[in-house]
């Protein structure tokens, strides 16, 4: 919310009704006569933030400036915070939702640890009345 110049407890009661899901995946290498090479397919995530822990590389986020895949590293011990689809309409567009999808590895059995946080299931989340102006216009209808 700083980064948005909206202040630190910008929607706090708001995250603190929310909800907290944590989900846990494990990707078994593909079989040899099996094509399959995509662990999950093409999505972006509902919510607001998703922090991801990786055992091994295999989180690919589309580029959206040329349209290919680009892999992102994975450090031993390393976090990724990756935007939700209601961050970017919160934010007026100023923050974009990742595009992504994972991998199998070839070689080992890879896990994934995702850390969603969001806001209550009926909660409308809509831009940020102080991210809109006459030069700059609400760019998206509230939703849940």
């Amino acid at each position: 919310m700083e980064s948005l110049n909206l202040g630190p407890t910008h929607l706090q009661e708001n995250f603190d009704k929310g909800m907290h899901m944590v989900i846990a995946n494990s990707y078994s290498p593909p079989t040899p006569e099996s094509s399959i090479k995509i662990g999950v397919a093409p999505h972006s995530d509902h919510g607001i933030i998703i922090i991801l822990r990786q055992s091994s590389p295999g989180l690919e986020v589309m580029d959206m400036a040329d349209g290919k895949w680009k892999a992102l590293p994975c450090s031993e011990g390393s976090l990724q915070v990756l935007v939700g689809d209601h961050l970017e309409l919160l934010s007026n567009g100023i923050y974009k939702s990742v595009f992504h999808r994972a991998t199998l590895s070839t070689r080992t059995t890879r896990m994934s640890l995702a850390s969603f946080h969001n806001f209550e299931l009926d909660e409308v989340v809509e831009p940020a009345t102080e991210l809109t102006a006459e030069d700059c216009p609400k760019r998206y209808e509230g939703c849940s």
